[in-house]
């Protein structure tokens, strides 16, 4: 991990516990870690492990996709459909066909995991 992501992430952390209004002491507790980590983590003086930072990020009621994104974290995304049939189980399948075919329309294939060059955020 780089330094840029060390501080952005450091700072994503912080800004989330700040904003739930929870000392380091609260949310080391919950999520089982010991407060100087979440120091470090926060200051992004230290690199925090896979399976320890997502269950900070459960504490602070963050995307866990977005903290591995910045933290740097290489991860398989699902494609659309399975993403959909999870994170809005009551989305009608006319409603998920319909999403398909925007992405289609715009050139995305929805089956496709990964975006194609030029595709991605960044």
């Amino acid at each position: 991990m780089d330094e840029k992501l060390n501080t952005e992430l450091g700072t994503l952390l912080k800004d989330a516990r700040l904003q739930a209004g929870l000392s380091l002491r609260q949310v080391a507790a919950e999520a089982e870690l010991s407060k100087s980590i979440i120091e470090n983590w926060e200051s992004g003086t230290r690199e925090p492990k896979l399976d320890k930072l997502l269950r900070l990020a459960a504490v602070l009621g963050l995307d866990a996709t977005t903290v591995c994104e910045v933290g740097g974290y290489d991860i398989d995304l699902p494609t659309i459909h399975p993403y959909l049939r999870r994170k809005y189980p009551d989305l009608p399948p006319e409603a998920r066909a319909e999403i398909a075919a925007i992405t289609r329309k715009y050139g995305a294939d929805p089956r496709r995991a990964e975006p194609a060059p030029g595709e991605d955020e960044q």
